[in-house]
C-alpha cells in the first residue's frame, strides 16, 4: 500500500511539473524586424514599442497587433540610445541631446533645455515619481516631469568615464548601474553618488532592480 502511495505521490509532481512548464512556455515568435537586436520594448495605450540596436544605428519599430506586424516609426537624424514614453510624448535620448515627439504624431523635435550641455549623448531615461533623469558618460540629470526645458546636474561622485545604464530607487536610496565601474547609490536624491561594490564580481551591470543586478 505504501509503495503505491509513493507511486501515486510521484507521478501526481511528475504531471504537475509537466503541466506548469507548458503554462509557463507557451512563447511565439514575432514577425521582428530581421537583423535588429531588441534592447528595450515600452507598452502604452494599447501599443508596444521596441528600441533596436544594429551595427549603424538605433530604430524603433511600433505594434499594434501584439507582434503580429512591426512598422518602423521615422527617427531623428541620429541614433536612439534611450527612450521614455510620457503620456502623449516619446522623449529619446541620442548621441546629440534630447529629442521629442507627440505619441500620435511622430514629429522630432530636438529640446535644448537648460543644464544639459548641448549634444551631450544621452544613454538612459528613468521616470522615478515626479522626477526624470538622462543619464550620460559621467554624468546625472533631473528634471521634474512637468519640467523637461529645465534641468539639474546630479553626478557627484560617478566616474567620469562611467556609462550609466540602470536606475532604481529602493525606499529613499537611489541605485546606479553602469557598464564598467560596478553600483552606486545615493541618499540625497541624485545629488551626490557613493560606489557600492564590496562583494560584486564583476562591474558591468545593464539593469539594475529592486532585488537584483542583471550582468550585460
Amino acid at each position: 500500500i505504501m509503495n503505491r502511495i509513493l507511486v501515486r505521490v510521484a507521478l501526481g509532481i511528475f504531471i504537475l511539473f509537466i503541466i506548469t512548464s507548458s503554462a509557463f512556455s507557451q512563447w511565439e515568435q514575432m514577425s521582428c524586424p530581421a537583423g535588429d537586436s531588441f534592447s528595450e520594448l515600452y507598452a502604452n495605450q494599447g501599443a508596444v514599442f521596441a528600441r533596436t540596436w544594429k551595427t549603424d544605428s538605433g530604430h524603433l519599430f511600433l505594434t499594434k497587433d501584439n507582434g503580429a506586424n512591426w512598422t518602423e516609426i521615422s527617427s531623428p537624424d541620429t541614433d536612439i540610445l534611450s527612450l521614455i514614453i510620457l503620456d502623449n510624448q516619446i522623449l529619446v535620448g541620442t548621441w546629440d541631446g534630447l529629442y521629442s515627439t507627440a505619441l500620435d504624431n511622430i514629429s522630432w523635435e530636438q529640446l535644448t533645455p537648460t543644464g544639459i550641455p548641448a549634444e551631450s549623448p544621452i544613454w538612459s531615461l528613468f521616470k522615478i515619481g515626479d522626477t526624470l533623469f538622462a543619464c550620460g558618460i559621467g554624468e546625472i540629470y533631473k528634471s521634474a516631469v512637468s519640467d523637461i526645458d529645465v534641468w539639474t546636474a546630479a553626478s557627484t561622485g560617478i566616474p567620469a568615464k562611467a556609462r550609466i545604464t540602470s536606475l532604481v530607487k529602493e525606499g529613499d536610496v537611489l541605485f546606479a548601474g553602469t557598464d564598467e565601474n560596478g553600483v552606486f547609490i545615493s541618499i540625497d536624491g541624485g545629488l551626490s553618488w557613493t560606489a557600492k561594490n564590496t562583494g560584486l564580481i564583476l562591474f558591468y551591470y545593464h539593469t539594475v532592480s529592486n532585488y537584483m543586478c542583471i550582468l550585460q
